[in-house]
């Protein structure tokens, strides 16, 4: 083991500096990713938790910082060994030390879903009472990943590029509800919803309430899609009004919907790992109304597998549930269009 010296006045000075002096404020948000008290509570709790700790060498406040450089620029470690004068060893060390940590808090952050109607819905007469057992937006997205030999097969996505396909849950204050990472990216949509919904730390819904979720998964109570073969999309509808009970539904539904591609697009922004290149100093075109670099796919063919996704703990028959989901989505959309 390398022997690392130890931490001295210049890196004392150093991450004082950067958490402290209010000129740093804004070094600290594009360097490090977060703002200084974000920084500083995300150290505070991670040491209350017993996850992280000041050693001789190096605090715990410069641990996160070589943990966060890595992740929010993509950076090499060779070139955080270079900002922070730390050997490989070090840098090394506590990444994976942090990165444990984090993974470690995940319990702790999860946001819990609510049983009210969430305030977008509430507030807006052309979402309410229409979709006020909704409780937020799953979808899945591309994380690239470095894979070796046999497995490249399974991890390229359908645009060619090794990745992970995860899925994520959020409500409507862009807040992830659930997250599962480490399928691979060739995965079908559902394949991975169901893993989600089997697992011991599963993801869950509310009796009576659903997320939103595209035409990659099959509609179901708990699962609400749009119409197939109906236009969809934000910009489908720009320059032009709704035709039928159909449309409107969809229409509203993309623009609900849509909470959780602004998120990824937050995080991945945030976060440059996540996309495999290195961030913009520029964050101001974060995904807003329209679709994000995830494009959804149309997927209307699943295995008997997959279709067995919601038969597990009930006597109705899969014809059945899909007709109580399809029923409940023509009601929302007829009660929408007479309404109007």
């Amino acid at each position: 083991m390398p022997v690392e010296r130890i931490y001295g006045k210049e890196e004392q000075s150093y991450m004082r500096q950067l958490l402290n002096d209010s000129a740093q404020q804004e070094n600290c948000r594009k360097v490090y990713r977060m703002k200084q008290h974000v920084f500083l509570n995300f150290c505070n709790l991670l040491k209350s938790k017993g996850l992280l700790h000041d050693t001789r060498s190096i605090s715990v406040e410069e641990q996160v910082a070589m943990f966060l450089l890595i992740v929010g620029q993509n950076q090499r470690y060779g070139v955080t060994q270079d900002r922070l004068r730390r050997c490989a060893w070090t840098v090394s060390t506590y990444f994976n030390q942090v990165l444990n940590a984090v993974i470690s808090l995940g319990d702790d952050l999860w946001v819990k879903l609510e049983s009210s109607t969430p305030s977008r819905i509430q507030n807006d007469p052309l979402m309410f009472p229409y979709f006020k057992d909704c409780v937020g937006a799953i979808d899945g997205t591309y994380v690239k990943a470095t894979i070796w030999g046999q497995e490249t097969a399974r991890f390229r996505n359908r645009k060619g590029d090794l990745s992970q396909n995860v899925l994520a849950a959020c409500n409507f204050d862009m807040e992830f509800t659930y997250v599962l990472s480490g399928w691979e990216g060739s995965a079908a949509d559902a394949r991975v919803l169901r893993d989600a919904l089997s697992r011991t730390h599963n993801l869950r819904i509310p009796s009576g309430k659903y997320y939103l979720a595209d035409a990659g998964y099959p509609n179901r109570p708990q699962f609400l899609v749009p119409y197939k073969g109906v236009r969809y999309h934000l910009q489908d509808y720009d320059r032009s009004s709704t035709r039928n009970a159909k449309e409107m539904f969809n229409h509203r539904h993309s623009k609900l919907r849509n909470v959780i591609e602004r998120t990824f697009g937050v995080v991945k922004n945030r976060f440059a790992i996540l996309k495999g290149k290195k961030d913009r100093d520029d964050v101001a075109n974060e995904f807003s109304d329209g679709e994000s670099s995830d494009s959804d796919e149309d997927s209307s063919d699943f295995d008997a597998d997959e279709e067995g996704l919601f038969q597990g703990n009930t006597q109705m028959s899969l014809e059945d549930i899909k007709r109580m989901a399809d029923n409940m989505r023509d009601t929302i959309a007829n009660s929408m269009w007479r309404e109007t």
